[in-house]
């Protein structure tokens, strides 16, 4: 057998993959959902801010190089996914000129992954088999990825307020928003 890591029950809701449309992160008001989405992105630059393990990560490019060959790999005969095709190209035409330092990363960042206390604040982060050393971005990246790509499942419903929710955090350990009071996904500039 292999180490394992066993944690304490930790009281409170883990939503469901549906998170859009079912279970607490769907029910309960705008301003305690907000509350949730930014409180993971508050954990996630927490976790990058930890010093322990930053030796020995690789490069941004050569990470970003390894998943563009992954997804060309899962796609086998098939093209891959337009919006997985413009985020890589959206990627290549904006990656830094200079080397960001490496952080712990979660490896698996998005909202399924965290036990929320019923006024939304983070109460644990969950699923760390992914977790390693390196940029930033790349936890950033993949959290947004599942965020838009888990919305454009339930694109049937009314989603502003979690549109609006992963914007709240204006104090990402890599990325800034225009202003606080910006809501826009796609103005996020990342250093």
């Amino acid at each position: 057998g292999e180490p394992f890591v066993v944690m304490d029950r930790v009281a409170g809701h883990a939503p469901p993959r549906a998170w859009p449309v079912s279970g607490w992160l769907a029910e309960v008001a705008a301003p305690v959902r907000a509350r949730a989405i930014d409180g993971v992105a508050t954990a996630l630059a927490a976790v990058h801010r930890a010093t322990a393990g930053r030796s020995g990560a690789e490069p941004l490019g050569v990470t970003v190089d390894r998943w563009w060959a992954y997804l060309d790999w899962a796609a086998g005969a098939r093209p891959a996914p337009a919006f997985l095709v413009d985020a890589r190209d959206w990627c290549d035409a904006h990656r830094p000129s200079e080397p960001t330092g490496a952080s712990l990363l979660w490896g698996d960042v998005q909202l399924t992954n965290a036990i929320f206390t019923d006024a939304g604040d983070v109460a644990a982060l969950l699923d760390w088999e992914m977790a390693g050393t390196g940029a930033p971005e790349l936890d950033v990246g993949w959290f947004l990825a599942l965020y838009e790509m888990t919305l454009a499942q339930h694109a049937e419903i009314a989603l502003a307020s979690f549109k609006a929710g992963v914007c709240v955090s204006a104090n990402l350990s890599i990325g800034q928003f225009d202003s606080p009071a910006n809501n826009d996904v796609d103005q996020m500039k990342l250093h």
